[in-house]
């Protein structure tokens, strides 16, 4: 019985690290054919190295052999969304327009450390808190929630519906300054309390609850009109989904080739741009596109060193820029628009390779802290409601996304979290 169950965990890894080369494949032949002859006016050009594609699947092969095992833990949910989501698709980048390959093999080496930090025995530990009551958790969720909802129409007005037609929201939200503390606020709520208590309504099956919850988001979004308050909860919702059915990481793996399809086919058959652009470009090229330009710029100009922020500010350090990090590469793009890029490449942008290296460190403690916190039966809501976060790391500051972002009160809802009797249990 042991070998049987062991030749399918080795047939599944296998085919795993199939539909990752597969992935490759796919975003390789896109760009060539698709997103470069029509994008290129963005600076998505063409000059594909025969060697650096080559390079780039053993890369590849290797990182995925060295990834822990897919366990429904929230450190290993990371370090594989981040080798679909954020590594392969660089890869592809690299490969298809000869970027730096110094940059590319640090980006692997910061990889490769993580999953070395994730295995060490000395982690392996659990951290208890006291545990607040599941009815009492939901009502400061919603009380919080409803508080800043509150405070949004006293500032704002009652919203309308114009928000409904999405060719109004750009109108809306250049109307719409967030001012202090909403600046805050308005994120902590939507990117984390407001998932965290779908999650939590929908995993006790308190579906009153929900659709209050589900209201409150609505309003959010009339008020602010972002596409992504909406997209943060399909995409929570989705993954608590494929976890309930044990099913997390077939989804995975099997993302970019489903959107790859979709992308293509309905520019193929119906010449709409739209969802290849939105699915494919934006999602997977424009952010491993934006790494490659930090590390362009910022190997030539002097780093941040933490400058533009708080940490800058106590200590005194100042900066030679003007601007903060995103709006100096905008700006260095001609885009005149705020060019954000995720944890690695505002790493390198603050302390070059170091920076790198003390980000990647920083994420894996904070997971590890989230993962000791938690207990086995709430994984399936910890993963979910901390799987937007994590793939926001994506296109956020690291800083950004614990403060701002609400990182720091995601692992206090973690720790301080109820451990439901009827919580599906994760092996």
């Amino acid at each position: 019985m042991e070998t049987v169950v062991l030749r399918k965990d080795i047939f599944r890894k296998y085919a795993f690290l199939l539909f990752l080369l597969i992935s490759k494949g796919l975003l390789d032949l896109i760009y060539c054919f698709y997103i470069s002859p029509i994008f290129a006016y963005m600076g998505l050009i063409k000059n594909v190295s025969v060697d650096k594609v080559i390079e780039s699947c053993i890369l590849l092969t290797a990182l995925f052999i060295c990834t822990p095992d897919m366990e429904y833990k929230v450190t290993h949910f990371f370090l594989h969304i981040q080798l679909v989501v954020i590594i392969l698709p660089m890869l592809s980048f690299y490969s298809m327009t000869d970027q730096n390959r110094q940059y590319m093999y640090a980006v692997c080496i910061c990889h490769l450390l993580q999953c070395l930090m994730i295995k060490c025995y000395f982690t392996k530990s659990s951290i208890s808190f006291p545990k607040i009551p599941y009815k009492l958790m939901c009502k400061l969720l919603v009380a919080f929630i409803l508080i800043v909802i509150l405070y949004c129409l006293i500032i704002y007005g009652v919203p309308d519906l114009t928000a409904l037609d999405f060719n109004t929201v750009y109108e809306i939200r250049a109307s719409v300054i967030w001012r202090f503390p909403l600046n805050y606020f308005v994120p902590w709520c939507v990117k984390v309390f407001i998932p965290m208590g779908l999650i939590i309504a929908l995993n006790n099956k308190k579906y009153f609850l929900f659709l209050i919850i589900q209201i409150c988001l609505l309003v959010f979004y009339l008020l602010f009109a972002h596409k992504t308050f909406f997209f943060i909860i399909f995409f929570a919702l989705g993954i608590y989904i494929v976890c309930y059915y044990k099913k997390l990481y077939e989804a995975l793996y099997l993302v970019i080739p489903a959107v790859s399809v979709v992308g293509v086919g309905i520019y193929v058959a119906i010449g709409n741009i739209m969802p290849l652009s939105y699915l494919v470009r934006r999602v997977f090229i424009l952010p491993a596109q934006l790494k490659f330009i930090y590390y362009e710029f910022f190997s030539q100009n002097p780093k941040y060193y933490f400058s533009d922020g708080q940490i800058g500010r106590l200590f005194g350090i100042k900066s030679d820029y003007k601007t903060d990090i995103p709006k100096t590469i905008g700006i260095y793009m001609k885009s005149g628009a705020s060019a954000n890029t995720g944890y690695l490449g505002e790493g390198y942008a603050q302390a070059g390779f170091w920076g790198m290296i003390l980000f990647s460190i920083t994420i894996v403690i904070f997971l590890k802290i989230m993962e000791m916190c938690s207990h086995r039966a709430q994984n399936i809501v910890t993963i979910s409601a901390a799987s937007y976060w994590l793939y926001n790391l994506n296109d956020s500051a690291l800083l950004t996304s614990l403060l701002t972002g609400g990182g720091i009160f995601l692992l206090l809802l973690v720790a301080f979290g109820y451990k439901a009797a009827d919580e599906v249990q994760l092996e």
